[in-house]
């Protein structure tokens, strides 16, 4: 993976998003709040079928360091929730400010093929379907509570296998690195980066 190459820009402390397929653009009426960089783990178990399936994403997730200009700054975790259907849903949490446990759950609106799809897992559109948590923030309700769509683009790595090797048994994982741009949408402008 070729690091932090940031799709978007920034202008003072304003940001705007990359340009995406329109099939993943976020055109209803609200505002780029905030961008975050994901790195960490598409994670995938083997079935007794012999066929892979997605278990999860385990990701860190950074911002630009405002303080530092070339640095950044762990900001989130990206995980997946238990639905209790046995199914699971796409989870970001705030972990900055040690207040703040704020948290959303989404749903995958669209997705669309990254340039090279035979390499890089696709681009995402994902509505928020359920906030959590609390915080000093946003009058108590945590930084994440205006968040209602969510972006992933940029993506590097993190495809299933394409094959079986011989070693694996039903429930084998594996964690395929990845790393992704992801741009929160939501009803309040904020002129600042990070989560």
């Amino acid at each position: 993976m070729s690091g932090r190459a940031f799709d978007g820009t920034v202008r003072g402390n304003r940001i705007s998003a990359p340009t995406v397929p329109a099939g993943i653009a976020v055109t209803e009426p609200v505002s780029l709040l905030s961008y975050a960089y994901g790195t960490g783990y598409q994670i995938y178990s083997l079935g007794s079928d012999s066929l892979w399936h997605v278990v999860r994403p385990e990701a860190t997730l950074e911002a630009p360091d405002e303080d530092n200009v070339e640095g950044f700054i762990t900001v989130g975790h990206h995980f997946d929730t238990p639905n209790g259907d046995g199914t699971l849903s796409p989870t970001w949490q705030q972990t900055y400010d040690p207040t703040d446990d704020s948290a959303v759950v989404g749903k995958k609106l669209a997705q669309a093929d990254a340039p090279d799809p035979t390499h890089d897992i696709p681009w995402l559109k994902v509505q928020v379907v359920s906030h959590s948590g609390s915080g000093p923030a946003n009058g108590g309700t945590g930084l994440l509570a205006e968040v209602m769509y969510i972006q992933r683009v940029a993506t590097q790595g993190g495809l299933m296998p394409s094959s079986v090797p011989d070693w694996a048994t039903p429930d084998t994982q594996v964690w395929v690195p990845y790393s992704a741009w992801y741009y929160f949408w939501g009803a309040i402008y904020s002129a600042t980066g990070g989560l």
